[in-house]
């Protein structure tokens, strides 16, 4: 959905090793497709939504960078404010990101955005 107006396809679904613990995923099949677009926040994308940081690792194989590179993307072509900064070489969660880079590369930048955001 943008700006209230349902988007047949708003991009690729993210079938993830993941979703077999999410309820009733276990494989592709319209159910599947349903349950998953409902449950993704690209399916509510508006323009006035709240702004979005997006912090993604380069290797993270439980959910796919490219998730937030659509989600980012789609969020700007709606007119929302999204920033994505990927961690080059990190995987999931904030422990494999500080691994990859240690904690600076991001958390200054995160702090600079909550900074400029919530002004």
């Amino acid at each position: 959905m943008v700006d209230g107006k349902v988007i047949p396809n708003p991009g690729p679904i993210c079938r993830s090793p993941g979703l077999a613990a999410f309820p009733g995923i276990h494989e592709p099949n319209a159910e599947a497709e349903r349950i998953i677009r409902q449950a993704s926040p690209a399916t509510y994308i508006r323009k006035d939504m709240p702004p979005y940081l997006l912090i993604h690792g380069s290797k993270d194989f439980i959910v796919p960078i490219g998730q937030s590179c659509l989600m980012c993307a789609a969020m700007k072509k709606a007119g929302a404010h999204c920033e994505l900064i990927a961690i080059e070489g990190g995987g999931h969660g904030r422990g494999s990101l500080e691994k990859a880079g240690g904690p600076d590369p991001y958390q200054t930048a995160m702090i600079a955005w909550l900074k400029k955001a919530l002004r």
